[in-house]
């Protein structure tokens, strides 16, 4: 009759304290280990037979093994004592932080999507996630391994991973930002979510951003804010791509913009012209993405852009008249009149450049829309003869 799953990691647990073990005897004994406690569902009452092992897990030798699969089956085997003790691991916070450590170096194998232990990698990713780790790495003070680990989700997500890893990761972020925000991570989400790449590292972000935006919005605003009113402060990365994380933002979480939207008629009335012609862009964007709801909701922004047709700078008269395909949808709306009524005065207007911009516009709106208005389109064609 063969030994009880008790009995098993009780003597595993003595077997693996031994002194110099080599790599093939701490291969095989730690998959026994690994099989012997997935038998084990989760209960208090195993922490006297777990406790040889666990102690035997935690060993410098162990935690710190430079071989990569000795070090994923201690892996293996430490979240699952965990799983079964949960919700108390029967580890000292110094040991906890160490053990954290090596979760996150395999967590950045996950990489290596060919690799026959991908499975198990997921799991443990998947058991820490379940487990809510994040929040006892948070309550021991782990923060600097916590930015750690954001950054390696967001570098390995994007190797084609499944979707179950996905969803832990973004499991884990949303556990993290519920429970605190911090600029450091912010940051990377941010850069994350502006990458010219739609890829897995941006979809990640995005729905980051979605499941809490609740939680993001008051240091988002504050960041936003500073880029619009607060122009002399260094130059960074994201400072310089701020327009783009508005627009992605207004894609996945609109509500955070809802205080920000306002404060673009600042740059609208810059005295500067490369200021005003970057904030028409960006509502001309908006406009489209939004198939013109942006103006009806946010009246002031949208009157201001309106005046830009009549811009001292030709080069933000023209930007205007680009923005004016965001028309092309629906010229119907009482939005899309107002800006067709704006386009319909640059045909006159005292720039040839301008002039000729307009036209064009109006006769890819023709081409686009045969609904569009009659009157505009005759008078353009007045410009052609």
């Amino acid at each position: 009759m063969p030994d009880s799953p008790e009995l098993v990691v009780r003597a595993l647990g003595k077997r693996l304290a031994q002194p110099r073990l080599g790599k093939d005897a701490l291969i095989k004994l730690l998959k026994q280990a690994e099989s012997a406690l997935s038998e084990f569902s989760q209960s208090s009452s195993l922490q006297d037979p777990l406790h040889a092992l666990s102690k035997s897990l935690v060993q410098t030798t162990l935690l710190n093994h430079k071989d990569k699969d000795v070090k994923l089956l201690v892996s293996v085997c430490l979240i699952e004592v965990m799983r079964v003790l949960a919700p108390d691991p029967p580890f000292s916070d110094e040991i906890l932080k160490e053990i954290f450590k090596l979760f996150i170096s395999i967590f950045a194998d996950l990489a290596e999507t060919s690799s026959p232990f991908l499975t198990r990698r997921m799991k443990i990713l998947e058991n820490v996630a379940a487990l809510r780790c994040s929040m006892i790495m948070l309550n021991i003070g782990c923060e600097d391994l916590i930015l750690d680990m954001v950054k390696i989700f967001f570098s390995t997500v994007k190797h084609g991973l499944q979707k179950s890893v996905h969803q832990a990761m973004l499991s884990m972020m949303t556990q993290i930002l519920n429970e605190k925000v911090t600029q450091s991570l912010v940051d990377v989400i941010l850069r994350n979510l502006v990458k010219d790449d739609k890829g897995a590292s941006h979809k990640l972000a995005f729905n980051i951003i979605e499941n809490c935006a609740d939680k993001l919005e008051p240091i988002i605003h504050s960041f936003l804010s500073s880029c619009i009113f607060n122009k002399d402060m260094p130059v960074t990365e994201l400072r310089r791509l701020y327009h783009k994380i508005i627009l992605e933002i207004f894609q996945c979480a609109p509500q955070i913009l809802f205080a920000v939207i306002p404060s673009l008629t600042h740059e609208l009335l810059s005295d500067q012209v490369d200021i005003r012609l970057e904030a028409v862009h960006l509502i001309g964007r908006l406009l489209a993405l939004s198939n013109l709801q942006f103006g009806q909701e946010n009246k002031m922004v949208f009157i201001e852009f309106l005046r830009r047709f009549s811009d001292k700078s030709a080069e933000v008269r023209i930007a205007a008249i680009d923005a004016a395909k965001a028309c092309y949808m629906d010229v119907s709306r009482d939005e899309a009149q107002h800006i067709l009524s704006s386009l319909e005065g640059r045909l006159l207007d005292f720039d040839e450049k301008v002039r000729i911009r307009a036209v064009h516009t109006v006769c890819d709106l023709a081409k686009s829309n045969l609904s569009s208005s009659a009157k505009l389109i005759l008078h353009a064609a007045e410009r052609l003869r």
